[in-house]
């Protein structure tokens, strides 16, 4: 339950890049002093969630048929169990509403979006050799139909009205994986979004790669490579993510920065 930790380090990836885009603070506490926090309720469920998605899809392959949901809902809440101890919640959460909402969008998932799909890959690694440097871009494309088409999927407290700046950024990355393994462009790129409603809804969005967003993502690695051998790391207090409702870390970033992290 703990993927985002324990990266290679000269594998540089789309975790690493969007956490210093976020905050440098942050990926400094994880990162570079490798220190293991408890995560948050949202991070569960959204791990547990893809998990779930995962497990149907890889059997899928070779079946060309879904699990029966209350399978996929089995593996939801395994996952979801294993995860309890590793996480804080606050004195207003209550695990198994929580657990309940997962189940809930997951349920919409495999109602409306997992019947149209046909998977041909699954947690397709890959990597690209960074010129003049030992490090690698590195990761993992998370499902190819039979169509080619690159699929994603995020859980959301409210309905987006377009794809997210860091979700695309994500896909871009993974369209220079798959551009890596196939030594081809994707016919096509989706981000399925599944709201966290009274009734979970579904609703997907077509995202367009453009050769201007490959070229900006190859240019954020290199700028990373050169902050992080600065050691550049600073809090970014002005993001609404600076929160303890979604940062681990608020306690010690006080510590060594000073001042106050918003929330409970």
């Amino acid at each position: 339950m703990n993927e985002y930790h324990g990266m290679a380090s000269n594998k540089i990836t789309m975790s690493k890049i969007n956490t210093y885009i976020i905050c440098q603070a942050k990926h400094f506490f994880i990162y570079i002093e490798k220190i293991r926090a408890p995560s948050r309720s949202a991070l569960l469920k959204g791990i547990a969630f893809h998990s779930a998605v995962e497990t149907n899809y890889a059997q899928k392959i070779e079946t060309e048929k879904d699990m029966p949901v209350s399978d996929v809902l089995d593996v939801f809440g395994s996952q979801f169990d294993a995860g309890v101890p590793d996480t804080q919640f606050f004195e207003d959460e209550k695990i198994g509403e929580i657990k309940d909402s997962g189940y809930g969008l997951l349920k919409a998932y495999q109602g409306v979006i997992a019947p149209k799909v046909q998977p041909a890959q699954v947690e397709m690694p890959f990597e690209l050799i960074l010129s003049g440097s030992d490090e690698v871009f590195s990761g993992r494309v998370d499902l190819i139909t039979n169509e080619n088409i690159i699929r994603d999927q995020k859980t959301k407290k409210a309905r987006p009205s377009a794809i997210e700046n860091d979700h695309h950024l994500a896909m871009t990355g993974y369209s220079i994986g798959y551009m890596v393994a196939h030594q081809e462009k994707p016919k096509g790129v989706i981000i399925d979004y599944i709201v966290d409603k009274k009734t979970p809804e579904c609703v997907s969005y077509e995202d367009i790669i453009q050769d201007s967003d490959v070229e900006l993502l190859l240019n954020l690695i290199g700028r990373y490579q050169h902050a992080v051998k600065l050691g550049l790391d600073m809090p970014n207090r002005s993001s609404y993510m600076c929160n303890r409702r979604y940062c681990s870390y608020a306690d010690l970033c006080e510590k060594k920065y000073g001042g106050k992290v918003k929330g409970e």
